[in-house]
């Protein structure tokens, strides 16, 4: 290829812009030593020379990283032969790393883009340590987090997603943000460098690659000509405003959470005592500390998990798994919300695919630490104050009565099941169970581990708070007129 040596006078512009962000953003300090991800294309390339210009008077070593994801054959060795090309001319010392992706997508369950995505960054992140290097620089620009912004939003995300890419994210730097990408060809056509062309941008397969091609170029046409820039406003507000919550979210973890070496443990009582929003970052902030990142935690598994606090109904779902990352649980307790390794389950909670007979009168301890208690007496004041001996004097959910003709020796109680039904108290005909947890607005990761309370001969009669038979009455109901006849039951939290 063509090539000059960086001129310091041709691209002062540039080199006073990339050195601002650095001052500005605090992205590196002098002595610091950078380890730069390059893939050959216009912006890295444009940070590689830039970064090269600048190390002497920053006082900075730079390394360069190219990852070839063993995909696009022939056209891949070329961009890899480039990459060494380039860091030979302006002396910066290379290193090439082959992986298979498409072996790893099948192991990661996730598409080609994202499981190369994730296979850089893990490699980016072995060669900073191997070295000792203090940062991690990538040649994201600001067309890429516009586009970044769209699709998040598009995908559902919270504050943080609409903020999209950050200078500083450490250890990831990001000092070509101020640029657009029509700026770094410029950068590499003044130096007379022709970078590579990954043909892969263009295809209309990938979301991304809409949003450049077809999202963003008609929203221009069409609705506002400077929609970059107002979008790129709209980013920099949240970051603000997700900066101040942020605050607020670790100030509270580090009060409220109880960091073990395997394990975090929130008090329930106490995580929900904040706003939702504080409640969700402190379960999240769980997760980070036992993951050391933030990627794929739905945000459906979040909202479960607090619901079932709320709810106190046991709840338990695995976070998705990643490579470099230890498979993670959320499960609920009635000791708390806790974020744990997949292996040490079954020392805090066991809440999946059981079956226990309730001991009639007395209490039935179930996984996840929740207890049937029930009771017997000859009046209706008698079962409730025996069940109150038991539980407190504070009534936290609805006692039933449930007839003893029912009972015959021995109840049930057990996990949801698909294809449960009841016959409910006030409603006609069965109900799915699975309906009746919907209405009652418990999400679908929780309502599998309601107790249901069955006769012997698998009849439900009550799933957990939410429901009964149309054969159990409310404790307090005017309908029954000889206690003697039924036994009192209640579902609560164990030690409530």
């Amino acid at each position: 290829m063509t090539f000059f040596e960086p001129d310091a006078t041709r691209l002062s512009h540039y080199k006073s812009i990339v050195r601002a962000a650095a001052e500005t953003q605090k992205l590196w300090s002098e002595g610091d030593s950078l380890v730069l991800g390059i893939s050959g294309g216009q912006d890295s390339t444009a940070m590689l020379l830039l970064l090269a210009a600048l190390r002497d008077s920053c006082n900075l070593n730079i390394f360069a990283v190219h990852v070839h994801h063993g995909i696009r054959g022939v056209e891949a060795d070329m961009d890899a032969d480039f990459c060494r090309d380039l860091c030979s001319r302006v002396d910066v010392e290379f290193e090439e790393h082959r992986v298979s992706i498409p072996e790893i997508k099948k192991t990661m369950h996730v598409g080609t883009q994202e499981a190369a995505r994730v296979e850089r960054h893990r490699v980016l992140r072995g060669v900073m340590q191997k070295l000792g290097a203090t940062a991690i620089a990538l040649a994201h620009t600001r067309d890429d987090r516009v586009e970044t912004l769209l699709f998040n939003l598009m995908r559902g995300c919270g504050l943080t997603g609409a903020v999209a890419m950050q200078p500083l994210s450490p250890p990831i730097v990001r000092p070509m943000l101020g640029f657009t990408r029509l700026q770094t060809l410029q950068i590499c056509n003044e130096l007379g460098a022709v970078p590579r062309c990954d043909a892969s941008n263009l295809d209309p397969h990938y979301s991304r690659n809409r949003i450049r091609t077809e999202l963003l170029p008609t929203m221009r046409a069409y609705y506002n000509a400077g929609v970059d820039d107002a979008l790129l406003r709209f980013a920099d507000v949240l970051q603000a405003e997700d900066e101040f919550v942020s605050s607020l979210a670790r100030d509270m973890f580090a009060q409220c959470a109880e960091l073990h070496g395997n394990h975090v443990l929130m008090n329930s009582a106490a995580l929900l005592a904040h706003p939702r929003a504080i409640q969700r970052r402190m379960l999240r902030l769980a997760v980070e500390h036992l993951a050391g990142s933030l990627i794929d935690v739905p945000f459906a598994t979040v909202d479960g998990a607090l619901r079932a606090a709320e709810l106190r109904v046991p709840f338990g779902a695995d976070l998705p798994a990643r490579s470099g990352r230890i498979p993670l649980r959320i499960v609920v307790t009635p000791n708390g919300v806790c974020v744990m390794p997949k292996v040490v389950e079954s020392n805090v909670a066991d809440v999946a695919g059981w079956q226990r007979v309730v001991s009639v009168p007395g209490t039935t301890n179930l996984p996840g630490g929740y207890a049937v208690i029930t009771a017997a007496a000859e009046t209706t004041w008698a079962l409730y104050s025996s069940l109150l001996d038991v539980i407190g004097p504070v009534q936290p959910v609805k006692m039933l009565a449930v007839p003893k003709s029912l009972v015959q020796g021995h109840l049930l109680v057990r996990s949801g099941i698909q294809g449960d039904k009841i016959s409910c108290f006030g409603m006609r005909g069965m109900k799915r169970v699975k309906e009746i947890l919907r209405l009652a607005g418990i999400p679908p990761a929780v309502r599998s581990n309601v107790p249901i309370i069955t006769t012997a001969d698998g009849t439900i009669l009550v799933v957990g708070t939410f429901a009964h038979s149309a054969e159990c009455l409310p404790l307090d109901s005017q309908h029954i007129t000889n206690a003697g006849q039924y036994i009192g039951v209640v579902v609560v939290p164990k030690g409530l």
